[in-house]
C-alpha cells in the first residue's frame, strides 16, 4: 500500500511536480521572457556598448521567446530609441514579429503611422512589414486603402512598394472592383516606379481573374490579359534596367497552352531557362535564382503534357505558378531594389564627378 502511494506520488510529481514537462516548459518560459526583458533593459543603457550587445541580441532572445504576442509592440517603442542601430533593427523585425501580435489591428495601425516618421530606415522597416503582412489584416478594406495612401507617399521607397503590395492584396480585398479601378489610376502616376508596380499589381489581378472565371472565353482573356500588363510593366521605361521575372514566365506559359504543337514546351522550357540565365547573368546570388528558374521551366513543361480544353487543370497549374511566385517574391523583389539602388549610387557618383570637374575647371578659369 505504501508503495502504491509512492508510486502515486511519484506519478503526481512526474506530471505537476518537480521535473515535470510542465513546469520544465512553465520555467523555459519564464526564462526566456526574462531574457526578454533583460534585452529591452538593456536597449536603455548608457554605454553605447550596452545598447550595440543589445541589438546583437534582439533577433535571438525573440526566436527563443516563448510568449511572442507583445513583442510587436515593443519593437514598435524600440523605433523611438535616441539610438539609431536599435531602431533600424526594431525596424527590421517588424514584419515577423506582426505575425504573433495579439491585436493585430492596432499593429498595423502602428505600422501606418511608423511608415510616415522622420527616420527612413523606419519607415523602409514599416511598409515592409505592411506589404509582407496584408493577408493577416483584420480589415482588408480599410488596409487595401491604406496602401492605396501610401502609393503616394513623399518617401520614394514607401510608394514603390506599397504599389508592388497591391498585386498580392488584390487576391484578399473584399471590394475588386473598385480595387481595379485604384490599380488603373496608379498606370499614370508620374512616378515610373509606381507605374511599373501598378502594371504588374494588374498582372496579378488578371491571373485572379483567369482563375475565378466561370468559362473558357473568360479565362483566356485574363490569362492574356495578364500577359499583356506584365508586359507594360516590363517595357515601363526607367531609364535603366531592372531584372524582370514575371513577364518571361507568363508569356511562355500562354505561348505554350495555347500551342498546337505537343513539342513546343521542352523548346520554351529552354529558351527560358537560357533568358533568365542571361537576366541575372552579374548578380551575386545567380545560382540560387537559377534553381529558382528550373522550378518554373519544370511548370512550363508540364504544361506541354496538359489536355488541350483541359481548363480546370490549366487553372490548377496557374494557381501553383502564383503561389511559387508568392514563395520567392521576396527574393525577386530584393534583386530589383538592388539594381534600383546601385543605379542611385552611379547615377549620384558620375553627379560629384561632373560637379569636381566643373569646380576645377572653374579653379583654372579664375584662379
Amino acid at each position: 500500500m505504501e508503495k502504491n502511494k509512492q508510486d502515486d506520488k511519484g506519478k503526481s510529481a512526474g506530471i505537476y511536480g518537480v521535473g515535470s514537462k510542465k513546469e520544465d516548459y512553465s520555467r523555459n518560459s519564464d526564462k526566456n521572457q526574462n531574457e526578454w526583458n533583460e534585452v529591452l533593459k538593456m536597449t536603455g543603457d548608457k554605454d553605447t556598448n550596452v545598447r550595440k550587445r543589445a541589438v546583437e541580441l534582439l533577433f535571438p532572445t525573440f526566436q527563443n521567446t516563448e510568449d511572442k504576442s507583445g513583442v510587436f509592440f515593443d519593437l514598435a517603442k524600440l523605433t523611438e530609441s535616441k539610438d539609431a542601430h536599435l531602431r533600424e533593427k526594431a525596424a527590421e523585425l517588424l514584419s515577423v514579429a506582426f505575425e504573433y501580435s495579439d491585436n493585430k489591428q492596432k499593429a498595423w495601425n502602428e505600422l501606418i503611422r511608423l511608415a510616415s516618421v522622420e527616420d527612413r530606415r523606419v519607415r523602409k522597416g514599416a511598409v515592409i512589414a505592411l506589404s509582407s503582412r496584408y493577408a493577416e489584416a483584420p480589415d482588408k478594406k480599410k488596409a487595401w486603402e491604406d496602401l492605396i495612401r501610401l502609393s503616394a507617399h513623399s518617401d520614394n521607397f514607401v510608394k514603390l512598394v506599397a504599389t508592388r503590395a497591391l498585386g498580392a492584396a488584390f487576391f484578399y480585398v473584399p471590394d475588386k472592383t473598385q480595387a481595379w479601378r485604384d490599380l488603373q489610376a496608379l498606370t499614370d502616376d508620374p512616378y515610373v516606379y509606381v507605374r511599373r508596380y501598378a502594371f504588374r499589381s494588374l498582372g496579378k489581378a488578371s491571373l485572379w481573374r483567369a482563375l475565378k472565371a466561370e468559362n473558357e472565353a473568360t479565362y483566356i482573356f485574363g490569362l492574356k490579359e495578364a500577359v499583356n500588363y506584365f508586359k507594360k510593366a516590363f517595357e515601363a521605361s526607367v531609364g535603366f534596367h531592372i531584372p524582370e521575372f514575371y513577364y518571361p514566365f507568363y508569356q511562355a506559359l500562354l505561348f505554350i497552352l495555347f500551342s498546337d504543337r505537343p513539342e513546343i514546351a521542352k523548346l520554351e522550357s529552354k529558351q527560358y531557362l537560357s533568358r533568365m540565365a542571361d537576366e541575372v547573368r552579374d548578380m551575386k546570388d545567380k545560382q540560387k535564382l537559377l534553381e529558382i528558374f528550373e522550378q518554373f521551366a519544370e511548370l512550363l513543361r508540364h504544361a506541354g503534357n496538359l489536355a488541350q480544353g483541359d481548363i480546370s487543370a490549366q487553372k490548377m497549374l496557374l494557381e501553383t505558378s502564383i503561389l511559387l511566385f508568392n514563395r520567392f517574391s521576396g527574393i525577386f523583389e530584393n534583386n530589383e531594389e538592388k539594381a534600383i539602388f546601385a543605379h542611385k549610387i552611379v547615377k549620384k557618383e558620375h553627379s560629384n564627378l561632373g560637379k569636381t570637374l566643373h569646380e576645377r575647371v572653374e579653379k583654372k578659369r579664375h584662379p
